[in-house]
């Protein structure tokens, strides 16, 4: 296919600026102000809080949708936009969650013409489907979609979690491996994220979620039970268990079994990281003995954990920012520091039987390493590209370890290890013909205090023209933005001739925990400016200017990004905020709210409630001095960030930005988080958002989508 280059320059017109910019009905204004901690807050839309006014809120977001749907797929280059992404979203065939037992392979593989992703298994028998959600889809319930699956040690059961519209709250169901037929009981209401795990050979343990309260945080309260599916499930680890160690009602009781010890192991676990990690004999559990031993607490600052014969191996973050291997002989026994290769920052572990495996990376780049045992010296195992390593597991049955390695422009490929001897396993994805045509870089910026901050830019290399810049930003939870990943819907963007740039803020891991700790909570103005950095960077590297540069953040990217937009207005053309973290000092009374209170700051201590407010773009809107043009993107199912944030913020710029500024709504009714989202729906979205940037990016920008229209 031919590259699509950017729009033509559309004409401008202000004719009709004044009542075509925002001509959606505005948001009921209520006045309400409150004191916390000597400081007066302002909330005009706190009604939209409310469980008994969301349909109020709901009726605002679709009303605000549907009119920006209809703007945006007016425009002269939305269908041209729209069959792009959709070439690159459908180039070949998607894999991803591999997982293995035995001769039984299993993945989820998306093809060109699915919604979402199906699974499929490979056995002596041959490669078949196992599992289709959209077998099940429908109107009412939205698409079906696998959120996470795991697989018995035999091989011949697959423990599947299925949910409807993205909303990520299901079931755990079992299926024969081999005939695909359902068997057991089914296990809910479970989180999308966890899975059941095999005590024995016909008793699991799973977390599952508390009872559905009105107004109360469905993720909370959890608690992890073990029983035999269509039986009794006795309670094991969660808050107010009998018997069992103290745990936070906003912990999530994580548990993990292994073929290749007889350790279970169990995390207290949130978004802001630092687990408790528990450990106790399976035996034990098995046999309804609660023997809990704490071996790890929050100043450890454990990444994951792993178990070996009698042995414990935890990757920890307390004395080294990038990470060390500590070693524990049993759950009682002495802490050995493993010497490990210097200059790489660490994570993910696991246990095979022929010895332990981790990762390292270095400037974004993966790399493997082994230790035979679980006591030779590592070794680096050699990988074939230069890529990101994801989804490292130990096969279900301890004979070996699986991952997948993804590169800007390559798309996933599936690997296993033996023995430290890599083989390819023939399930590689389909990597899109003009992604062979970008050229990936990395530049570097120098954000406001001196650091460093590392970028990467994907474009086809041309220089010498400005032309449409979008930044991606993220800073948080210690997630790199910088570490090669493929993405065919902001590869789409940069095949159209535009440029696509990764900024590593603070927040992120690029470089280990401190990277981390200096962009999260009270540091988040760190990640404000380093952000603010890499777009003046652009700038003087004469990529853009400021008429031709966006910035984009999704989730908790909302702490980060609409915040530098509002501190630099005059720099950003344009935001695209998606489904994000907008009102952050609002999070104690939000659906997955105290979960991320380690993350961002507890509103309910006066430190805690600074931090948040240093992050919510809502709240400053009340004193910022400009917006730059602003779409945002709702999933009206989504139970990791409410819904309202984002509808409160749109209703608060309108009022205050809407006579000079665009600020549209596109809502998801299908959709949550974009978890399981259906292809088509994604396909949708960042045609808008593309749709969307051009028309404010364009040489000559137009007051009005309908001008641009004409």
């Amino acid at each position: 296919m031919r590259v699509l280059m950017s729009a033509v320059a559309l004409v401008a017109c202000a004719a009709h600026a004044q009542d075509l910019i925002n001509p959606a009905p505005r948001a009921q204004v209520e006045p309400f102000t409150e004191t916390r901690y000597g400081q007066t807050i302002d909330d005009p839309y706190r009604w939209m809080e409310d469980p008994a006014r969301k349909g109020e809120m709901v009726d605002y977001v679709r009303a605000q949708s549907r009119q920006t749907v209809a703007k945006l797929g007016a425009l002269p280059q939305r269908a041209e936009l729209a069959k792009l992404v959709d070439e690159a979203a459908r180039a070949g065939t998607r894999i991803s969650n591999i997982r293995m037992a035995g001769d039984h392979l299993f993945w989820r593989q998306l093809d060109p013409a699915d919604r979402v992703p199906k699974l499929m298994v490979r056995s002596a028998a041959g490669t078949r489907l196992l599992y289709d959600p959209a077998q099940e889809s429908t109107d009412a319930a939205g698409p079906a979609a696998i959120n996470s699956y795991n697989v018995s040690p035999d091989g011949k059961t697959v423990a599947l979690h299925i949910s409807f519209g993205g909303a990520e709250i299901g079931a755990i169901r079992f299926l024969d491996s081999d005939t695909g037929r359902e068997k057991l009981a089914r296990l809910a209401p479970v989180w999308g994220e966890f899975t059941a795990q095999w005590l024995t050979p016909t008793m699991l343990t799973f977390t599952r979620m508390a009872e559905k309260r009105p107004g109360a945080d469905d993720l909370a309260g959890m608690v992890a039970v073990a029983g035999t599916p269509g039986g009794r499930f006795t309670p094991i680890l969660g808050p107010q268990v009998p018997k069992g160690p103290d745990f936070s009602p906003s912990a999530f009781p994580l548990i993990a079994t292994s073929e290749v010890s007889q350790w279970v192991v169990a995390l207290a676990d949130n978004a802001g990281g630092n687990p408790l990690v528990f450990v106790a004999r399976r035996s034990d559990l098995a046999t309804g003995r609660l023997a809990w031993r704490r071996i790890a607490t929050a100043s450890d600052r454990i990444d994951e954990v792993a178990a070996l014969g009698d042995a414990i191996y935890m990757i920890s973050m307390r004395d080294a920012s990038d990470g060390q291997v500590v070693r524990l002989s049993g759950a009682g026994g002495a802490r050995q520091i493993l010497p490990t290769p210097t200059g790489y920052v660490l994570s993910g572990i696991v246990a095979a039987r022929d010895g332990i495996y981790f990762r390292g990376r270095r400037d974004g780049v993966s790399h493997l390493f082994w230790m035979a045992g679980g006591r030779a010296p590592a070794r680096e195992i050699p990988l074939p590209f230069e890529a990101n390593l994801t989804r490292l597991a130990a096969s279900a049955d301890g004979a070996a370890a699986t991952f997948a390695l993804a590169g800007w422009t390559t798309a996933p490929r599936g690997y296993v290890v033996r023995g430290g001897k890599l083989s390819p396993l023939n399930v590689d994805s389909g990597t899109w013909s003009e992604a062979a045509k970008l050229v990936v870089r990395r530049e570097s910026a120098r954000s406001a205090d001196g650091t460093s901050v590392p970028m990467v830019i994907i474009d086809h290399g041309q220089k010498g023209k400005v032309r449409p810049t979008l930044i991606e930003a993220y800073g948080s939870y210690g997630d790199s933005t910088t570490v090669p990943g493929y993405d065919p819907y902001y590869l789409a963007w940069s095949a159209r001739g535009n440029t696509m740039v990764y900024c590593g803020t603070r927040g992120g891991s690029e470089r280990g925990r401190a990277w981390h700790d200096g962009g999260r909570k009270e540091n988040k103005a760190n990640a404000q400016a380093d952000l603010i950095a890499c777009g003046e960077r652009i700038v003087q590297l004469g990529i853009a200017d400021p008429k031709r540069l966006a910035i984009t953040g999704t989730s908790a990217g909302g702490l980060l990004v609409p915040m530098a937009a509002q501190k630099r207005p005059e720099l950003f053309a344009a935001l695209v905020s998606r489904v994000a973290i907008l009102n952050a000092t609002r999070l104690e009374v939000a659906e997955n709210g105290a979960n991320n209170f380690g993350e961002m700051g507890d509103p309910r201590t006066e430190a805690g409630w600074r931090a948040l407010a240093a992050q919510d773009s809502y709240l400053n809107l009340a004193h910022a001095r400009d917006l730059p043009d602003t779409l945002l993107t709702i999933g009206l199912n989504d139970h990791r960030v409410a819904p309202w944030m984002s509808a409160k913020f749109a209703a608060r710029a309108q009022e205050k930005f809407g006579d000079k500024r665009l600020i549209l709504v596109r809502a998801e009714t299908e959709g949550g988080h974009g978890i399981g989202s259906a292809r088509d729906l994604q396909v949708q979205e960042f045609a808008d958002i593309y749709a969307f940037l051009e028309h404010r990016m364009a040489t000559e920008k137009p007051d009005s989508i309908e001008e641009s229209a004409k």
